[in-house]
This record gives structure tokens, sequence and C-alpha cells, in this order.
């Protein structure tokens, strides 16, 4: 038998700081970059929507 490993995997939590994010994003009409540095202190979501649209 092969060794096993195990990965050191962090898990988010509500409320808590996570890691550094950066992206575009879509506000009143325009896209803009964004980052969690810009929006640090502010409650924002992020949502991950994948394109993959293909038919199931």
């Amino acid at each position: 038998m092969g060794e096993s490993t195990t990965a050191n995997v962090t898990v988010p939590l509500a409320g808590k700081p996570g890691s550094g994010v950066e992206g575009a994003g879509y506000l009143d009409g325009e896209f803009k970059d964004y980052s969690s540095e810009v929006l640090k202190g502010k409650w924002y979501m992020l949502l991950f929507c994948l394109l993959d649209f293909t038919p199931v």
C-alpha cells in the first residue's frame, strides 16, 4: 500500500476574516475592479457562477 497524505485545509467561517480576493464586479451599470482591500470594513457577499450552461 502507498503512503497516505493529508491536506491542510482551512474552512472559512461567517464573521471571520477571509483570504484576500480580487476580481471584476458589476455595479450601477458598469464593471469595476474590486479587491478585499477596497471593501475592507464593509459587508459584502461573494457569489460564484460557473460559465458552463450546458443543458442537462
